[in-house]
């Protein structure tokens, strides 16, 4: 009879462990989705950060981007919010907006070489944009500007 009740509690925590992956898995999916940014007849496609590891992450680590991508960070309030270089490999157009999605503040073409410098907003921010290096200029983004995505 044992032998019966060990079997069935085995079965149920397996059923349980690969529900659980499931459900972390649907999770996954629902942190990772994509966010479209249409500005001045260009379109970009963003990879949105929302879990604390991947607004900790961010693009460190990642060799290039395309032209055409870029990450936005998405933090559940408005607040205060950093960013540093840390082990980056090309150079970034930060921005930083508020909750209706208008530029607050910016920095262009910070370098990996600025690692450990911070650069934050004077301001609080609900979201982050990092782009290539020049997206700035080329989309003559000013504070105050809206962005749609």
């Amino acid at each position: 009879m044992q032998k019966v009740e060990d079997a069935k509690t085995e079965l149920a925590l397996r059923i349980l462990l690969i529900l659980s992956a499931f459900a972390g898995l649907l999770l996954v999916i629902n942190i990772n989705p994509q966010a479209v940014l249409r500005i001045n007849n260009s379109t970009y496609y963003l990879r949105i950060s929302k879990s604390t590891k991947e607004l900790t992450r961010g693009l460190s680590g990642v060799s290039s981007m395309p032209d055409n991508q870029g990450m936005l960070f998405v933090f559940p309030n408005p607040e205060k919010t950093c960013f540093w270089m840390k082990e980056m490999n090309f150079n970034l157009d930060i921005i930083w907006l508020n909750n209706l999605k208008k530029v607050d503040y910016f920095q262009k073409n910070l370098s990996p070489l600025t690692y450990p410098k911070l650069y934050c907003t004077p301001l609080n921010s609900r979201y982050v944009l990092e782009m290539n290096s020049g997206f700035v200029n080329k989309q003559h983004i000013h504070i105050g500007d809206k962005l749609n995505f």
